[in-house]
């Protein structure tokens, strides 16, 4: 009976100090809800990180005449910016938490997507984040093609800190909460299946 009793308590320790990789996508596009193509370059962006294609071999990243990258020196930022994710960051797949930061701040479009390991009592643990800058104010317009003007890679557990109190303040804003928006997803019908 106590073998039973402590396997139970260590399941319920264990059910509480459970960690979730959660991607929060912080979007600075005055409430613009059609963001499809503006996904898609940040998405060619983070394969880079995960070492699949490096951007300056990536033809569908489209940069803006404005944008003065070198783009070799961030191929080298995304490799290092990869191996700041635990091992297994990225094998449950990573649910996506999108916060807007209506009013537009600053002007710019931009998209920042915060990589954070979150527990059942809503601690929160950045891992990484990307910000993506875009050309342009108006994500109406521009989202019909978007160019990049900026990529900042973020590992630095310094420089992480702060989201943790953005996250925090943009959640209450909005009303969310992690525990509802997982449940939902778990609960979410199939995606439809698209005849090839």
């Amino acid at each position: 009976m106590k073998k039973i009793f402590c396997i139970i308590l260590l399941q319920l320790v264990a059910v509480q100090l459970f960690s979730q990789s959660i991607q929060y996508e912080i979007a600075n596009c005055n409430g613009e809800r059609r963001t499809l193509l503006f996904m898609n370059q940040i998405t060619s962006v983070l394969y880079a990180c995960k070492g699949e294609l490096s951007l300056k071999k990536n033809l569908s990243l489209k940069f803006s005449p404005d944008s003065h990258l070198n783009l070799d020196s961030l191929d080298l930022e995304a490799i290092r910016f990869g191996k700041a994710f635990p091992k297994n960051y990225w094998s449950q797949g990573v649910p996506v938490i999108t916060l807007d930061t209506r009013p537009n701040e600053e002007g710019r479009i931009w998209f920042e997507n915060v990589y954070v390991e979150e527990d059942s009592k809503g601690n929160i643990k950045p891992i990484a984040a990307l910000k993506v800058v875009f050309e342009g104010n108006d994500a109406g317009k521009e989202r019909v093609s978007p160019k990049i003007l900026d990529i900042i890679y973020i590992s630095d557990p310094k420089a992480l800190k702060k989201y943790i109190a953005v996250i925090k303040q943009l959640k209450i804003v909005h009303n969310i909460k992690t525990t509802n928006v997982l449940k939902e997803a778990e609960n979410a019908p199939p995606p439809p299946i698209r005849n090839m």
